[in-house]
């Protein structure tokens, strides 16, 4: 798929989502990263929906977890594509190793009230937008690049019911997902939701 660069902002039904993240501007955040490794993959009328298994961490002190994602054909008008997700509960160590860490780059607050409060599920449905496909990353700025061609995938995730946004970067080639923060504001919310599928 021939790599795109995000032109606008996508309004869904009854919510404005404001604040679309150019695609230069990713790589100036804090990022959480963790290796993943390709686990499913169906073909769908409109792309391929992919499931991949998270790992953050050690053996012992690790973190797994799901992501599942419609990787959909851009939409040739707007340059970008509209889809949906979930975050997923597996099997594997779930130690809260990968939610500090998290909690930490997004400047997450009352990080032990969160995590004693939050309900547990087996999966947290998400809404996204693929702004760019086969990229590559400088090593220089962090900033994505189209040329040269690389294995990066970028979205922009809208989750939860306050629709908190955070950056979700998957590199399949090179085994490489990565979380970078949006907003400072969102950072209470991302948290909670992934706890809801690791604890």
């Amino acid at each position: 798929m021939k790599a795109r660069l995000l032109s606008g902002c996508v309004v869904f039904v009854l919510v404005v989502l404001t604040g679309c993240g150019r695609q230069q501007e990713i790589g100036q955040q804090n990022r959480v990263q963790f290796e993943i490794t390709e686990t499913q993959s169906q073909t769908a009328d409109d792309g391929k929906r992919k499931t991949y298994y998270a790992r953050f961490g050690t053996d012992t002190g690790g973190t797994a977890f799901g992501i599942e994602i419609l990787l959909k054909r851009f939409n040739p008008d707007s340059g970008y594509a509209v889809t949906d997700g979930a975050l997923l509960r597996v099997d594997g160590p779930h130690s809260r190793a990968f939610l500090y860490a998290l909690a930490t780059e997004t400047g997450a607050t009352n990080v032990s009230d969160i995590l004693s409060e939050v309900s547990s599920r087996e999966r947290v449905e998400f809404r996204a937008i693929i702004t760019g496909t086969d990229m590559s990353r400088d090593s220089k700025t962090g900033y994505f690049q189209l040329k040269p061609e690389g294995g990066w995938i970028a979205t922009k995730v809208f989750v939860g019911e306050d629709k908190s946004e955070f950056f979700l970067n998957l590199n399949p080639e090179q085994n490489e997902g990565e979380i970078e923060q949006v907003s400072q504001t969102n950072a209470n919310s991302i948290v909670r939701e992934f706890a809801r599928i690791i604890l």
